[in-house]
């Protein structure tokens, strides 16, 4: 986020965080870093399909390696993550129960926020001349979900940028080809794949960035 800020200095910008703690450094980070001017709202909520609370599943060690999906320490597809360093164990090796707790959250759609009239971003989906430039998704393998909740919202964006999981590092993956089917049908193409992070043992790709464009700009 700080670096969108910084590229588009006249840009206005929604970031959610579910979790207190890195709520607490995100706050902290724009405050020292951007004038309050060029980033607008920072919202202590998460996104889904769906609204309510549920845990998240977080790490003292790791504490921006959470995932609302339970961690998948299977012997391959944790060694997958070592990268460069092939010999020394990933942080889902380091298994330490010790280390590994959850924390409740609250959950909303992206729809659902940006149709409350009582929040300022509001205008950003309510009226003809509403719009978003661009939707930035990562949310460790729940990319999807929060998807599935901005189907109004998606009517009313230019492009999207999302994290998306191959592997079963947070259990098993939806189907790339689902992902497609519904940004599809939102009218959204396939623009780039922007970023590749393969296993160098099994050159097997196991999440990439993507970007998806709407077909007809505003």
């Amino acid at each position: 986020m700080i670096e969108f800020a910084e590229w588009f200095p006249d840009a206005e910008i929604l970031a959610f965080e579910p979790l207190p703690a890195s709520f607490s450094i995100l706050f902290d980070r724009v405050d020292k870093s951007l004038p309050a001017i060029r980033v607008r709202f920072l919202r202590q909520v998460g996104l889904s399909d769906s609204t309510g609370t549920r845990y998240i599943n977080t790490s003292r060690s790791q504490p921006n390696n959470l995932s609302l999906r339970p961690l998948n320490y299977s012997s391959t597809t944790a060694r997958s993550h070592r990268g460069l360093n092939i010999n020394t164990p990933s942080i889902f090796e380091k298994r330490d129960l010790t280390d590994v707790f959850t924390v409740e959250i609250e959950l909303t759609t992206l729809d659902r926020h940006l149709s409350d009239p009582n929040k300022p971003e509001s205008r950003w989906l309510i009226g003809d001349d509403s719009y978003i430039d661009l939707l930035k998704i990562d949310t460790q393998g729940w990319d999807f979900y929060v998807l599935r909740g901005a189907t109004e919202s998606l009517k009313k964006t230019k492009a999207v940028l999302l994290e998306w999981q191959l592997d079963d590092i947070y259990g098993p993956p939806v189907p790339l080809y689902e992902l497609d089917r519904l940004m599809s049908q939102a009218g959204f193409y396939l623009w780039d794949v922007s970023h590749v992070y393969k296993d160098l043992a099994s050159l097997r790709t196991l999440w990439m960035d993507l970007l998806y464009v709407r077909r007809a700009q505003f």
